[in-house]
């Protein structure tokens, strides 16, 4: 996508001033007018206590990629825009070992939803599972699982839209809607995608956080250069 960017064919539409509270201090307003940002899909974990075996559940991403959790964590590979996500953020925060950790600690790979339905049947159950927050809804109480939403900020990976700039005369209602309170409460209520219009309430903790990659770091670096090199730290750390 990014050679359309550059090409300046896109155009941020958006008639919002400010974002919602639950993104407070965070920059998710596009600098450069390119993208519209409508909510988010934050990634958590969810901790099968019964696979801890003595071990303290991880509150945050460090305590993760620690030895404690090797070969002990189901990871999103095929959700790849949060995967993607998850490989920046740590990349950018923590540098090349933190990749490196992850791919240590991946017991498995699946989509979110087997993970949550394959929890419980696995002979090779991940004691943490990393997933999209929505996925936690499909858990049942009573169960041996947990979610734990990361002290030290759940990773987030923006919804947004890429309007056409010569197109504005005709997408510029499309997107007014799409950020509207009606469509907020529909990604707050069936995706459990928080939205960023502040006039919602989406429900989330003052003390729940999030982590985003940063405006600066994507438009300072080659996004599909660093994923390659990050999923080639991953991939030859896997065991």
């Amino acid at each position: 996508m990014g050679k359309y960017r550059d090409q300046g064919l896109f155009h941020d539409m958006s008639s919002l001033d400010s974002f919602n509270s639950c993104y407070s201090g965070l920059d998710l307003k596009d600098p450069k007018g390119n993208y519209s940002i409508l909510a988010s899909v934050p990634a958590i974990f969810l901790v099968n206590t019964e696979e801890l075996n003595g071990r303290k559940r991880p509150e945050t991403w460090d305590q993760l990629l620690s030895d404690d959790f090797i070969n002990s964590i189901a990871l999103p590979v095929e959700d790849l825009d949060l995967f993607n996500a998850v490989l920046l953020t740590l990349y950018k925060e923590k540098g090349s070992e933190a990749i490196k950790s992850l791919g240590r600690n991946m017991l498995s790979s699946m989509h979110p939803a087997q993970m949550v339905k394959n929890s419980g049947k696995s002979e090779d159950k991940p004691a943490v599972t990393v997933l999209p927050w929505f996925f936690t809804k499909m858990v049942f109480p009573g169960t041996s699982l947990e979610v734990v939403w990361p002290t030290d900020g759940a990773i987030l990976s923006p919804v947004f839209i890429a309007a056409k700039k010569d197109k504005k005369n005709e997408l510029e209602d499309i997107v007014h809607y799409f950020e509207s309170e009606s469509v907020g409460e529909i990604l707050r209520d069936k995706g459990y995608f928080p939205s960023v219009n502040p006039n919602i309430d989406n429900r989330i903790p003052k003390d729940n956080k999030f982590r985003f990659l940063g405006w600066d770091f994507i438009y300072n670096n080659d996004i599909t250069e660093i994923i390659n090199i990050c999923m080639d730290l991953f991939n030859k750390a896997v065991i």
